[in-house]
């Protein structure tokens, strides 16, 4: 993955060659006996900055938990009123009185803690993109060993931040799940119906789009948009609109 991006390879290579009792040992001294980074380098033998990078996979895997615990029963109310509205089985909302990107952040955190919890050997998962859906993708941790396809939903979204969009999230995610991964190689949005047309014949193409309707968890994400958004998705929403009836590629 080139530019920016924010490196989920790299992130998976360094859980890897880290000890699990490491990462126990050095979150104990941190967050239980209140021991600076720079006092626990010295005790283990490791640098600081290394102690800075082994917390950071702790929270990752779980190993550590942040929670601030909101005294205010406003989300349960939320919560409640969503799923009497939109006949749903479960709500989970998230506080919204932060930064966007912290927003969104959160909104990934929660859902892949959801996520975690139901899946299980021989499902499907089918994912669409954004930067929500980054977060999912970035701090999912299967509780146990799975065996689960990942499908990518929609077409290529021409995404300045590649690692946003729907193929490399199929990716990063199937490669967290241990399954196969069918990535959807055509464009989200095209000028003419029969150009979508044509393209959704292509043998590859069917095949994936076939997949997408067969998925057992569809995660997909949306935002508000408005006319005036400078917002790379939110344009994109608005593109997808304006051409659904002409050709838009996805399930």
């Amino acid at each position: 993955m080139k530019g920016e991006g924010h490196g989920l390879e790299e992130s998976n290579k360094d859980r890897s060659e880290v000890s699990r009792d490491l990462l126990v040992r050095i979150a104990k001294l941190y967050y239980l006996q209140n021991q600076s980074q720079q006092q626990i380098a010295q005790q283990v033998g490791v640098s600081r900055s290394n102690v800075s990078r082994l917390l950071k996979i702790a929270r990752e895997l779980n190993i550590v938990e942040i929670r601030v615990h909101d005294s205010s029963p406003m989300s349960d109310v939320l919560e409640g009123e969503l799923s009497k509205l939109f006949r749903l089985k479960r709500v989970i909302v998230v506080s919204g009185f932060l930064p966007l990107e912290q927003a969104k952040m959160q909104v990934g955190q929660a859902a892949a803690r959801s996520l975690a919890k139901f899946l299980h050997d021989g499902m499907t998962v089918g994912i669409s993109w954004g930067s929500s859906l980054y977060y999912l993708v970035k701090d999912f941790v299967s509780p146990r060993p799975l065996n689960v396809s990942v499908v990518q939903l929609i077409g290529g979204s021409g995404a300045r931040d590649l690692s946003t969009d729907g193929l490399e999230l199929a990716r990063g995610l199937s490669s967290k799940l241990n399954g196969d991964c069918r990535v959807l190689q055509a464009p989200l949005v095209v000028q003419t119906h029969r150009l979508q047309q044509m393209l959704s014949q292509e043998p590859d193409i069917r095949s994936v789009l076939d997949q997408a309707r067969r998925v057992d968890v569809p995660v997909i994400s949306t935002s508000p948009t408005s006319a005036n958004s400078n917002d790379l998705a939110s344009s994109a929403i608005s593109s997808v609109t304006k051409w659904t009836p002409r050709g838009e590629l996805s399930q």
